[in-house]
């Protein structure tokens, strides 16, 4: 795996037709395991001001015992990329309310606190593979959703291709060990489920 980028230039906020609205989303626990897919989100949350990120300490820690004990990193290396993401975004972390978690049902009770999050932050959506989890019936009161990373995406994409296009250029020509095309990481995105977005990208990026 990769390690996250670290970017240093603003790819778009600075030009004059991107008048971003962000949209605050919570990161759920199974999108932190991909670097590739967090780095998108963290990228474009940097430097288009069109997303701001959410997690909780409790999100973070699910992520790093799927990464040990499931997909079998190395404890350090997952220490240093998850302590990168909190010093990176450090007001991007929440608290969630413990009287919330116990009002909300959800299939796995285990689960709440990440809506708990997505209320705290006052996020309109959870960003998660795991759409199963959150039932709109249950989040509905708290206007919150859960959306698959690949439409959360490709809606940004849509409304703001330029920005979302040079967010990609950008990442690419980060990498350097090793170096990464853009073919390869539009390959990567379509492997992680993104579909609908890299078909969206592709005339833009290649």
């Amino acid at each position: 795996m990769n390690s996250m980028a670290q970017h240093t230039s603003h790819a778009s906020i600075n030009d004059p037709e991107v008048l971003p609205t962000p949209e605050t989303v919570v990161l759920d626990a199974n999108i932190f395991p991909s670097t590739w897919l967090t780095d998108l989100f963290l990228s474009l949350a940097e430097h288009t001001g069109l997303l701001e990120i959410i997690y909780s300490d409790t999100i973070l820690e699910e992520s790093r015992r799927a990464m040990i004990d499931d997909l079998g990193f190395a404890a350090h290396w997952v220490d240093r990329y998850l302590s990168s993401i909190q010093m990176g975004f450090p007001y991007s972390r929440v608290v969630p309310d413990p009287d919330t978690m116990h009002r909300i049902v959800l299939p796995d009770p285990d689960d709440s606190h990440v809506v708990a999050a997505a209320v705290a932050a006052g996020a309109s959506t959870i960003v998660t593979y795991n759409l199963a989890d959150f039932p709109e019936s249950e989040l509905a009161p708290y206007a919150v959703k859960a959306l698959h990373p690949d439409r959360v995406l490709t809606k940004i994409l849509c409304n703001h291709t330029k920005p979302v296009a040079d967010v990609l250029r950008e990442i690419v020509s980060s990498k350097t060990r090793p170096p990464r095309t853009m073919p390869e990481e539009l390959e990567q995105l379509h492997r992680l489920g993104l579909h609908s977005f890299v078909e969206a990208a592709a005339p833009h990026v290649l």
